[in-house]
């Protein structure tokens, strides 16, 4: 059984190679860009390539704006706010284990968190106090079942 060569294509340069290659590129990633995306592109294509409308800040909206960026702008020129929230962090992961350890009332676990967050007063009104809020608050419930709320969270501090 001779093998016959007829059938090999002998006169396909490599430049039709990289073309038909190249379509076949085009296409299966098309196809994907379909598959994945389609919502994005048809939103797209109804909204074409113009920005949405913006609709102009309040004063109110704008100094709320500006009240944020000012403390952002304090929290990253002032880089001990961070080792004083890893020392907070310490401090009341210790305290909630010995509350966990030996059972403790209500206004006893506050008065504790209360006399650990006097001595990082200088974390109050920065975006750091809501997240050791909300740790104290999870922490609360969870290692000694005691709920504590927004309220008693606000007096704390």
């Amino acid at each position: 059984m001779a093998l016959n060569k007829s059938y090999m294509v002998k006169g396909m340069s490599w430049r039709e190679c990289f073309e038909i290659l190249s379509l076949f590129v085009l296409i299966y990633y098309g196809v994907l860009l379909l598959l994945y995306f389609r919502r994005d592109i048809l939103q797209l294509a109804r909204q074409g390539f113009r920005k949405p409308a913006v609709k102009p800040l309040t004063p109110k909206e704008r100094n709320a704006v500006s009240q944020t960026a000012k403390s952002s702008d304090t929290v990253a020129s002032n880089p001990t706010l961070f080792s004083s929230v890893h020392e907070l962090m310490e401090e009341l992961k210790s305290l909630f284990d010995a509350a966990s350890q030996k059972p403790l009332q209500k206004q006893e676990l506050l008065m504790a968190l209360q006399l650990t967050l006097n001595e990082y007063y200088q974390l109050k009104g920065t975006p750091f106090e809501d997240a050791v809020n909300n740790h104290i608050m999870q922490q609360g419930l969870v290692q000694c079942g005691i709920a504590i709320t927004d309220i008693e969270i606000k007096q704390l501090w």
